[in-house]
């Protein structure tokens, strides 16, 4: 079975070799390795060409996005399973061939892992440690269960059959960033998932990475949600009632992000949002003190709530 490993790049010239060299040291060999320079300022596309030549294909597209950089590896890649890789990132040499393998041995069309978490050096290491992944149909799980919010879906794991990825379509930048959570759960609707439970990807954290923006995040993650309840798989699984209330906390955290920003207004007509699929005193008090307090009030009724309930 050929694999293609896709890596989109966007000013990556610092990190890019350690990842292609992970890459390339695989115990069972990736067929091609696409780097898509979305963009890149700071000649990353030309350090890629120079340094290993014809051992990568190096394409370059106007700055569009990681979203759109994925999507363009996916189009071209001629892989029947494709990995993923981050440009940051780097994987264990027996990454390809232990999800292959299993793959094969569950008939799966995903196969994902835990992750090593080290600093921006790449060496530093970051406790953050991963609890037992799922395993088989986990629709669910990556929606209320362990994988809720995409935390654990670390992109760098993915290995997936391309024709799965294609039948789920694309990866939806409006979901940034997010839109990795959005194709999982895409992809859960109609395919089995193998969990490797060993650490066979290092993940960079770096202070300007995208999960770093608050803000964001509570709206990347927001549109996931309001995206998956329209899929008739998940419709099948969860009550309108449940999907509600995880709606309406979504709507609740972006609320949150959104005072915290200095965006009052915006904050109440999010909050009310909430209180419409799900109605709470809580969120209808946070509304109205939103008028007069700053949002560290709220944070701080939150923490002491959150308290309460762990009694």
């Amino acid at each position: 079975m050929t694999i293609s490993i896709i890596i989109p790049a966007y000013n990556a010239k610092v990190t890019i070799f350690d990842a292609l060299d992970s890459a390339l040291n695989q115990t069972l060999r990736a067929d091609e390795i696409i780097v898509i320079d979305d963009g890149s300022t700071d000649g990353t596309g030309e350090a890629v060409a120079e340094k290993y030549g014809t051992r990568m294909t190096v394409i370059r597209q106007d700055n569009r996005g990681v979203a759109e950089a994925r999507n363009h590896g996916i189009e071209v890649s001629t892989g029947g399973y494709l990995q993923f890789l981050d440009a940051d990132d780097m994987l264990d040499p027996r990454k390809l061939e232990r999800s292959l393998a299993a793959c094969q041995a569950s008939s799966a069309e995903v196969s994902y892992s835990p992750a090593l978490f080290v600093g921006a050096d790449g060496r530093t290491p970051v406790n953050i440690k991963f609890p037992p992944l799922p395993s088989g149909q986990i629709l669910t799980e990556w929606l209320i269960g362990t994988m809720a919010n995409g935390s654990y879906g670390v992109m760098s794991s993915m290995f997936v059959a391309r024709d799965a990825l294609l039948q789920a379509g694309g990866f939806d930048k409006a979901c940034t960033p997010c839109e990795d959570w959005d194709m999982w759960i895409r992809l859960a609707a109609r395919n089995r998932f193998a969990a490797l439970n060993l650490p066979l990807v290092t993940y960079r954290v770096s202070p300007g990475s995208l999960s770093s923006h608050a803000l964001r995040l509570a709206k990347g993650r927001l549109t996931v949600i309001r995206r998956a309840r329209e899929l008739p798989e998940v419709q099948a699984r969860l009550s309108e009632a449940v999907l509600d209330r995880l709606e309406a906390g979504r709507w609740h955290v972006y609320a949150m992000r959104l005072w915290e920003s200095g965006q009052p207004r915006e904050a109440r007509e999010a909050f009310t949002a909430a209180d419409r699929l799900a109605p709470s005193p809580v969120r209808a008090l946070y509304r109205r003190i939103s008028y007069i307090l700053p949002a560290s009030s709220a944070s701080l009724m939150d923490r002491v709530l959150q308290l309460r309930g762990k009694k």
